[in-house]
């Protein structure tokens, strides 16, 4: 089981709310539910995935406030690298016009809404998307599909839809292989196979 004191050494500033649903009873449920717990590589993958998605389980939300056309070129290269600065700096610091521009019409975000806002990354895995969101929102009893949805800032909630997309994602199976680098595109550009 994982205690308070294991997750401040390796997350000295966590949120108080990630460490409580880590080393809840429940927490360990759940991670045992989704088989993470299984074997060291795997819990290893999930909790490293988690602290990079959430910088050291700090972060809650995404946060889509670049300050530079600099940056979201790097950020998104594919999609900003030929845009020029008068074009990109619209979107500066408007993080809901730079999220309709790189979320929406994907993931099952609707094109004109503030999904792609909305279903910003959230949580230990930053789920990203109103399908995920929907998809693992049911497992905790939360209908994301509501207009508008509720809030996505309880971390036990959060704990279960992360663990089952990591699960869903044949990431404890890609750990178990030896293929960290595999599991983290997974969680961070979607399932690979």
């Amino acid at each position: 089981m994982l205690t308070p004191e294991l997750i401040k050494v390796i997350a000295p500033h966590a949120r108080d709310d990630y460490v409580k649903s880590l080393t809840s009873d429940a927490g360990w449920i759940t991670l045992a539910r989704y088989k993470i717990t299984g074997n060291t590589d795997r819990l290893a993958g999930f909790l490293a995935n988690c602290m990079h998605e959430t910088g050291g389980l700090i972060i809650l939300r995404e946060s889509l406030n670049y300050k530079t056309p600099r940056r979201l070129r790097e950020v998104w290269p594919s999609r900003f690298g030929s845009k020029s600065d008068a074009e990109l700096l619209q979107l500066c610091g408007n993080e809901k016009a730079l999220a309709s521009v790189v979320y929406n019409g994907r993931m099952g975000n609707r094109p004109g809404t503030d999904d792609g806002y909305i279903f910003r990354g959230a949580g230990y895995l930053q789920t990203t998307g109103r399908e995920g969101f929907i998809k693992y929102g049911k497992l905790v009893g939360i209908d994301f599909s509501a207009d508008p949805p509720p809030s996505t800032d309880d971390a036990s909630a959060l704990l279960v839809m992360a663990a089952a997309e990591w699960a869903a994602g044949s990431c404890n199976e890609l750990c178990e292989a030896g293929n960290f680098a595999g599991a983290c595109a997974v969680i961070n550009v979607g399932n690979a196979s």
